[in-house]
């Protein structure tokens, strides 16, 4: 059986957050907790990899251009 996490990881974001979020509360208990632990670590790390992304002078928007849309 795959995983919440292996379909997440291939490309199924929507579709697990949906499944998991349609559970309620029984994803609080094992067997789905430890998975859905999982889909969220991987979720926020993904995030973090992003947000770095995001504030990286050279690939992001610079503060200064949000400051000022005039500025470079």
């Amino acid at each position: 059986m795959t995983t919440f996490l292996e379909r997440y990881k291939s490309g199924e974001y929507e579709q697990v957050w949906d499944e998991l979020l349609a559970r309620g509360s029984s994803i609080r208990n094992e067997p789905l907790l430890e998975d859905a632990l999982a889909v969220a670590r991987e979720t926020m790390a993904r995030t973090r990899t992003n947000i770095e992304i995001l504030i990286e002078p050279q690939f992001g928007i610079s503060i200064c251009r949000l400051r000022n849309p005039e500025v470079g």
